[in-house]
């Protein structure tokens, strides 16, 4: 996992979780405005409802996926040594083989 991934996650996340709070807090305003007595905007109120949780649960998801895949890159990094590259064959090594 490189680093821009790993932000890129982090970005979809926190957008997720603003739009989870934004939807939760027009919901709230429309309940408000259904208690003082505009009837039809109890169809707006559940359906931001129904959006902020739709979103939040994502978020929570996404959230524990994203640590999930974290927790296991790091104990796969934990197994071994950095990968090594072979050494280049000079000329003299490929002919005493016959290669060249």
């Amino acid at each position: 996992m490189s680093e821009v991934s790993a932000w890129g996650k982090v970005w979809q996340i926190n957008g997720r979780s603003l739009r989870a709070l934004c939807c939760g807090w027009l919901a709230r305003l429309c309940w408000q405005g259904y208690q003082v007595g505009i009837d039809w905007l109890i169809l707006f109120a559940a359906m931001f409802a129904v959006g902020a949780v739709w979103h939040g649960v994502i978020a929570v998801f996404q959230t524990v996926k994203a640590i999930a895949g974290m927790q296991a890159w790091g104990s796969f990094k934990k197994k071994g040594n950095d990968p090594k590259a072979d050494r280049m064959a000079d000329r003299d090594a490929l002919r005493k083989r016959g290669l060249l």
